[in-house]
């Protein structure tokens, strides 16, 4: 999926259910020559002059629109679909207590365990982990 503004091309090089990552091509290791704004299907979302850019925030299983503006006006816009989720799971509910006193280490394995054969990501809440060595 590359796209094209004037002399320059992004593409996605990483996607989940709920992010995406792009990286602008034919320019310098960290940042591009001019700044750029995204839009998501065509609302602005940020302003930015990174090669490499994460959007976060997704749902899963949805059509988007990603809009690159460049200076000038110039403009593409790459369509995606985020990936399939089956379930979200919290490690809390495995056992984990997230105090940085016991060890979570099996409640998050365990939890990491039951999302092997469907598509499903594991997630915490704040707090302090603790994982011996």
């Amino acid at each position: 999926m590359d796209v094209l503004l004037k002399n320059v091309k992004f593409q996605i090089i990483f996607q989940t259910s709920r992010k995406v990552t792009i990286e602008f091509l034919d320019f310098g290791i960290y940042f591009t020559e001019k700044k750029y704004r995204l839009l998501l299907n065509g609302k602005e979302i940020l302003t930015s002059d990174r090669v490499v850019q994460t959007i976060s925030g997704l749902t899963p299983d949805t059509e988007y629109e990603l809009t690159a503006v460049a200076d000038g006006g110039a403009e593409e816009t790459v369509r995606f679909k985020t990936d399939y989720e089956f379930v979200t799971l919290n490690v809390r509910r495995f056992g984990a207590r997230g105090d940085g006193k016991h060890d979570d280490t099996v409640a998050i394995q365990a939890a990491v365990s039951s999302c092997r054969r469907r598509p499903a990501r594991c997630s915490s809440s704040s707090g302090k982990r603790r994982y011996p060595s």
